[in-house]
């Protein structure tokens, strides 16, 4: 456990830091990003960073894999870790700048969302994981595994309400972290007050809050996001077979040129 520690701190550390924009130079990025590619098994990074899902959906499939096993987690976290040492020495602080991303070629929903995935998962590699090994980690990878695509389209909802509505910014952050936390606030194998929804809450707030910058809000302990239970009221139910079905907030987005409210979808995986 004190080597698991360890790892986590290293990661935490190197994911966290906050330099100054400098400069981003292309040969690098690349020879990083193959390494990152190659350490955790991503087989195409065509688009890699102009396509937030790539990584992100990468990641998230990474962390459902093999229930009690922190193996792959490990392996993700070390990889992350590898890839800022091998850019940040050289100078590279500008390469993830929303600025950079943009002029070389993502749309502003992606370029703010892998600068979210980043902040992500050094809360998921750190603090976030270390919580998790003390409390009930199996059942959260069982619930990543069991719903990605409740919470893949979680997250799809939320970039497109914050692209096409900004104005309401604070009110789509709440959403989208209640909205990833509700296939773990009514999981079968969570215990009670565990750190379960927490996290999810937590790691969801990780990736909107530069998207969201004037929002305040937080993740309790227990209960997770702010009005989880009137959010769950409104979209989470059982069917007559015991499913466990989410409904995906209703989402701005453009039909036929027109932006338009789309409902959202029931979600069963």
């Amino acid at each position: 456990m004190k080597g698991f520690l360890l790892v986590f701190a290293l990661v935490g550390t190197s994911l966290t830091q906050n330099p100054p924009p400098s400069q981003c130079y292309t040969s690098d990025l690349a020879a990083a990003t193959a390494v990152l590619a190659q350490r955790i098994g991503l087989q195409n990074t065509t688009g890699i960073w102009k396509d937030y899902t790539i990584l992100n959906y990468f990641l998230l499939d990474q962390w459902g894999q093999n229930p009690g096993s922190t193996q792959n987690i490990l392996n993700c976290c070390n990889a992350l870790d590898v890839f800022y040492g091998m850019l940040y020495p050289k100078g590279n602080y500008y390469c993830f700048s929303l600025k950079n991303l943009l002029y070389t070629g993502a749309d502003p929903t992606s370029a703010f969302s892998i600068s979210g995935t980043f902040e992500q998962y050094s809360f998921n590699c750190g603090a976030g994981l270390t919580t998790l090994l003390h409390e009930n980690l199996p059942c959260v990878q069982r619930v990543v595994a069991g719903y990605q695509n409740t919470l893949k389209n979680c997250l799809t909802s939320f970039t497109l309400n914050v692209l096409h509505d900004p104005i309401n910014q604070c009110q789509y952050l709440t959403q989208w972290e209640n909205c990833f936390s509700a296939p773990f606030n009514t999981s079968i194998c969570r215990s009670t007050a565990s750190a379960d929804t927490w996290w999810a809450c937590e790691s969801a707030r990780r990736f909107g809050i530069n998207r969201a910058i004037n929002c305040v809000n937080s993740c309790d302990y227990v209960t997770g996001p702010p009005r989880a239970a009137e959010y769950l009221a409104e979209h989470h139910k059982i069917d007559e077979t015991g499913t466990h079905l989410f409904k995906i907030p209703d989402y701005w987005d453009m039909v036929d040129g027109v932006k338009t409210l789309v409902k959202g979808a029931w979600m069963k995986d």
